[in-house]
């Protein structure tokens, strides 16, 4: 059926989404768009500039105030150990926190008060603008007949004068800027001089009233602490002496009196060892010859002079023993010398012996007593210790009493100081003085801000226009959305509708424009059209054209008509056929007669041969219907034997292939009207009798969601898809959407209608 067909891959119409392709894309809608942006950014500009010469002018005046820890450090205690008086510091949250001071309720009723601001008239001008007409409207459903008091009044200074006030840190120091805004510049100044004067004084009070509670409940707490500590000591007078406790430089008589004993105790011992010593000494010397090398130890003089005198006594005897022999009367006279003194020695250490035994057994006595006494008392201490305890639990709280009441009494005595000498940690470092220039309005920012309302808001609609709904408006657009060739544009006709069987209704072609203007721009697509439905037919065959759009009212059927008057131009022999049966306006405007349509066809009630118009126009015409439009309701009547409801055939019957048939051995080409692709089922049932189809668009009208629907929703279309029209189009504004093909359709080449 279809010979040389040209197929279209609907991907390759699609751009890919690059980087490059989407900044075209964004830069061809702001270039699309530029009109409507400059002029919105004007617009704002103005509208902008012209409020700020409305708007009431107001004055910013700011004092300063600085936080100053020193300041209250003058009152601070000092600390005992140090000797200097530790200086309080401010974080940042407790700078923060001043600065929320400022900003409170309280601080501002103050300055309301102070100021009288309730009964000054700038706070009671009626608001301005919008405002002002909100509040009168709302103001009309309240009571008339209630003045407001005078706490109504103030209520609404403060949320004046809050709304007017701005408190800020400066950077990261401790100093505060209070400005405050108002349509008086003295106005300005005197309340934000006022508000830092308020502060200082909520602070003076502040410190006033908590220096004056902590010395009351610090009082209280002191008379409390006396009267525990006094009793919690007579407790412990009372213990000592109904136990005998008694103390001295701050240790118990029986403690003392034990050590004491302890360490006689052990002189004692010491004492007897050395006695023991000695006599045991001495023992071991009377045993025997005495070791006269030994006695020197003794320490005794006798014995020294004895051991003398027998060593000499001796030596003289050996010297002369060694001359003269042992048996020289000499030698054995001096050898009883000798005897006689070493008796001597022997005498004398015996009584020594008997001194240093003496000197023992005193030692071991005094030693028995010693133990002995430490044995009692230890038994008396032992049996003071469990009152000790008791006494020392007494003690500990009368200690802690103690401690307790000398730490409040000094916080009492700083807390007297304190109230006596009332501090602020702010001063003010700067007062407010009557600004000389406005501070608003600023008219650079409302013109700005103006400009760029306008510009956001132009440039937010212009996105939203193009890609809101995404309308066909180019080639490209037509192309990427149907799959196929965009073939071109027919233009809008703004031409007064015309009078006749082929008048339109303004916009759309008259039914026979191609032939009146055979050199414009719509005759050039329909040429092109036709061009492409005959590449895509086998030569020798007759094409079937199906002329559809997506939906209603998008100028199918005057493209249809004007088709059929090219063609017909050219010497062919065309059959136009309306078989949109649902709204025949093919068939209205071109005012058939009455007779067989195409919905006998469909009937079975009448052929090719009889349905065929041969009217004025150069193509023949078979209509659709030539009476009321189909109906489904029930008519009460049996027609041709069937039920009693309207038979409707649908294009896809075979009695219309059979027809479609029969024209293409009596026709050079059939042009088909059909009805539109997604409200019916028609173009879905009657594709299989179509041999080639020409999509119609309506130039910014068709949605590219919409016309993929359509597209795929007819089986094997693109095989049979020619291409596509953009109609009424805008010639003027294609070139705002890149298409130079606009210049070219306003050369000498085509005719301007």
């Amino acid at each position: 059926m279809i010979g040389a067909n040209v197929q279209y891959d609907v991907d390759s119409f699609r751009e890919q989404p690059t980087l490059r392709n989407e900044l075209r894309a964004v830069m061809e809608i702001l270039r699309r768009h530029t009109r409507l942006i400059l002029l919105s950014t004007t617009a704002g500009l103005v509208l902008a500039t012209a409020y700020s010469f409305t708007v009431t002018p107001t004055y910013l005046a700011t004092a300063q105030l600085s936080l100053d820890p020193r300041r209250t450090a003058i009152a601070a205690p000092v600390n005992a150990q140090t000797m200097r008086r530790d200086e309080p510091l401010i974080d940042s949250g407790r700078a923060d926190t001043e600065v929320e001071t400022i900003r409170s309720e309280s601080v501002i009723r103050s300055v309301v008060t102070t100021l009288d601001l309730q009964n000054a008239p700038e706070f009671n001008l009626p608001p301005s603008g919008i405002r002002g007409m909100l509040n009168e409207l709302l103001g009309s459903f309240k009571d008339p007949s209630a003045p407001p008091t005078e706490e109504d009044r103030i209520l609404g200074t403060m949320v004046a004068v809050g709304n007017g006030l701005k408190v800020e840190r400066v950077d990261k120091s401790y100093v505060i800027t209070i400005s405050f805004e108002a349509i008086s510049p003295e106005l300005a100044a005197k309340v934000a001089n006022g508000f830092a004067d308020a502060y200082v004084r909520s602070q003076f009070d502040a410190n006033y009233d908590a220096t004056k509670q902590a010395v009351v409940w610090l009082k209280a707490r002191l008379n409390q602490l006396s009267d525990q500590t006094a009793k919690a000591e007579a407790v412990v007078n009372d213990f000592r002496r109904s136990n005998s406790i008694a103390k001295a430089d701050g240790k118990l008589i029986d403690e003392q009196q034990l050590a004491e004993i302890s360490t006689q105790l052990s002189a004692a011992t010491a004492a007897k060892g050395e006695a023991k010593a000695k006599l045991d000494r001495i023992m071991q010397l009377q045993t025997g010859s005495p070791d006269l090398s030994l006695t020197d130890a003794l320490q005794n003089t006798v014995i020294t002079k004895l051991r003398q005198q027998y060593l000499e006594i001796n030596g003289k005897a050996s010297s002369l023993a060694s001359r003269y022999g042992e048996q020289h009367a000499a030698v054995i006279k001096m050898r009883a010398d000798a005897k006689a003194i070493l008796d001597s020695i022997r005498t004398e250490m015996q009584r020594y012996q008997e001194s240093y035994r003496s000197d023992y057994e005193i030692a071991s006595a005094r030693e028995r007593s010693l133990k002995e006494s430490l044995d009692e008392q230890f038994k008396k201490t032992v049996d003071v210790g469990g009152a000790q305890v008791k006494l020392n639990s007494y003690e500990s709280d009368a200690r802690t009493l103690r401690t307790a009441y000398e730490a409040f009494m000094q916080r009492y005595t700083d807390a007297l100081q304190r109230q006596s000498f009332p501090v602020s940690e702010g001063r003010l470092i700067s007062t407010a003085q009557p600004p000389n220039g406005k501070f608003k309005p600023k008219r650079g920012i409302y013109m700005l801000a103006g400009a760029a309302l306008g510009l956001f808001g132009s440039l937010g609609a212009s996105f939203y226009l193009e890609l809101g709904r995404r309308r066909i408006r180019t080639r490209s657009e037509a192309e990427a959305a149907s799959g196929a060739e965009c073939l071109g544009f027919i233009p809008l006709v703004n031409a007064k509708p015309q009078q006749g069987p082929e008048a339109a209704d303004g916009r759309t072609l008259p039914l026979d424009y191609v032939m009146r203007h055979p050199f414009s721009v719509a005759a050039e697509t329909l040429r092109t059209v036709a061009t492409s439905i005959n590449h895509s037919s086998a030569p020798g065959t007759c094409p079937v054209v199906g002329m559809i759009s997506c939906l209603p009212d998008e100028g199918k059927t005057s493209i249809s008509a004007n088709l059929a008057y090219l063609l017909a131009g050219q010497g062919k022999r065309v059959l136009l056929v309306d078989a949109d049966l649902r709204n025949p306006s093919l068939t209205h405007t071109l005012k058939a007669n009455f007779g067989p349509s195409i919905e006998d066809v469909l009937l079975a009630r009448a052929n090719l041969a009889t349905s065929v118009q041969h009217g004025r126009q150069p193509f023949d015409f078979v209509p659709s219907v030539t009476r009321a439009r189909p109906s489904l309701t029930m008519t009460g009547s049996v027609v041709d034997g069937s039920s009693g409801f309207e038979q409707f055939v649908p294009l896809g019957s075979d009695l219309f292939g059979a027809f479609i048939a029969q024209a293409r051995d009596h026709y050079d080409y059939v042009v088909v009207d059909l009805p539109p692709v997604l409200p019916l089922a028609d173009v879905r049932s009657a594709e299989r009798f179509i041999t080639a189809f020409v999509l119609v668009l309506a130039w910014a009208k068709s949605e590219e969601r919409t016309v993929g629907e359509a597209v795929d929703s007819i089986p094997n279309i693109h095989d049979k898809l020619a291409g596509c029209v953009l109609n009424m189009a805008d010639v003027k504004q294609l070139a705002r959407y890149g298409e130079q093909v606009a210049t070219y359709y306003n050369s000498k080449y085509f005719t301007q209608h």
